[in-house]
């Protein structure tokens, strides 16, 4: 009987241990492609047949992996299968990334208000006196830093339509 309950008290422990090791699971879990879903991709490689297949394998896995995941950061795994083909297992993004992704695509369309065509531009350095003013006004709009950036343009293009001016009179 003594020997029963040491035994479940240290299973107990160690239960409760392991519990407060994972807790919180959503950080301290980390979900492959089998429970998170992903894509598994299976890729042939053309190897001549002078050459060491596993040395070629290897050779395209570094490259892929230098290529798509230099820091090793996106849990994206290249394995070798058979002689000539490469497994690609990529889970999907977690629940921070896609948090991440929605606030950067947020960010990139309130830059859209900010958005001058060329031909917006082309029309408005052409222009002249108030007329540039306004339309350099109305085109960063409220946006000190694009205001000076178009004024500093305004001026470049009026020395190159001089210079243009002259050059054609030479």
């Amino acid at each position: 009987m003594r020997h029963v309950l040491r035994n479940s008290f240290l299973v107990l422990a160690l239960l409760v241990f392991f519990a407060a090791v994972v807790y919180p699971p959503q950080k301290n879990l980390r979900l492959g492609k089998d429970l998170r879903g992903g894509v598994t991709l299976l890729y042939s490689v053309k190897i001549d047949r002078s050459e060491n297949a596993s040395q070629v394998l290897d050779k395209v896995i570094q490259v892929l992996k230098d290529r798509i995941d230099p820091r090793g950061l996106l849990e994206i795994q290249m394995v070798a299968q058979g002689q000539d083909r490469i497994e690609i297992t990529m889970p999907l993004p977690g629940e921070d990334v896609l948090q991440l992704r929605q606030a950067f695509e947020a960010e990139l369309a309130s830059l859209s208000e900010f958005e001058i065509t060329p031909g917006e531009f082309e029309r408005a350095m052409r222009l002249r006196g108030e007329e540039r003013r306004e339309a350099i006004e109305r085109l960063s709009n409220g946006n000190e830093r694009i205001r000076e950036l178009m004024e500093a343009a305004a001026e470049s293009f009026d020395a190159a339509s001089a210079a243009r001016i002259g050059l054609e009179q030479a």
